[in-house]
């Protein structure tokens, strides 16, 4: 193995294969809210009002979607494996009867099945409270760490429950710590929210730490955060193990 981690130049890799089988094209009336989770198919007909609640017959194609994914780990020698297999839907445009085009249905099977089979790999602490930083003393690096807010996924609540930081928060809170002059436990501490939050564990632990090393009055809680991702974590890897 340690040759093949020179070749790639990285202590982990993924191969993944996905076989898709295509059922048969049904009509069924159903709601646009069945259609809404289906963020890529509305993007391509803002037309129709978002708001709009009532049901039309549309054309519908169910997909199973077969994923494995190898996680060849270079660094302690072991592979392992993951696998999933659901069946999703994929529909035409709202209130159009005619079958959806397999590739598009096949795509927007793929993308929903992936996500699920995304988390089981690296999981999202969806019930892990983000206690994301706004305010700074310095107004500069205060009004970096407010722009990052909205790069959230459609929908998120930062008082709620958010389900995907975007990479362009990534960007701008590290602009604030630069800005901070590596100082500001809110940059610190958003920035390790983010890596939790994509399911980058090793990453958030890292950056949790030094949250914690920029303000030692709050030590004691960047700590309980970095023990309940060690803890989570420790959970995932015993289901997978009895899964695999």
């Amino acid at each position: 193995m340690s040759r093949f981690r020179k070749l790639f130049n990285e202590d982990f890799v993924f191969i993944s294969e996905a076989h898709l089988k295509f059922g048969e094209c049904k009509l069924e009336k159903i709601s646009y809210k069945e259609i809404m989770k289906f963020e890529e198919r509305l993007l391509s007909r803002p037309v129709y009002p978002r708001e709009k609640e009532d049901q039309e017959e549309t054309g519908l194609m169910e997909v199973q979607v077969e994923i494995k994914t190898y996680l060849v780990d270079f660094k302690n020698q072991k592979i392992r494996s993951f696998e999933i297999s659901e069946t999703e839907r994929g529909y035409n445009d709202f209130g159009q009867r005619a079958c959806p085009d397999p590739i598009r249905a096949g795509k927007m099977a793929l993308k929903n099945v992936g996500l699920s089979h995304t988390r089981k790999i690296f999981p999202q602490w969806k019930k892990t409270k983000l206690n994301l930083i706004r305010n700074d003393s310095d107004p500069n690096v205060q009004k970096l760490l407010e722009e990052g807010f909205q790069y959230f996924g459609r929908g998120d609540d930062e008082n709620r429950e958010i389900f995907l930081i975007k990479p362009e928060a990534l960007e701008v809170w590290k602009l604030a710590l630069a800005q901070s002059g590596n100082r500001s436990e809110g940059a610190f501490a958003n920035i390790a929210y983010y890596y939790l939050n994509n399911g980058y564990l090793e990453e958030a632990i890292d950056w949790f730490r030094k949250a914690a090393v920029a303000n030692p009055d709050r030590e004691k809680f960047w700590n309980l955060r970095i023990k309940d991702i060690l803890h989570k974590r420790e959970q995932v890897e015993v289901y997978n193990d009895l899964n695999n």
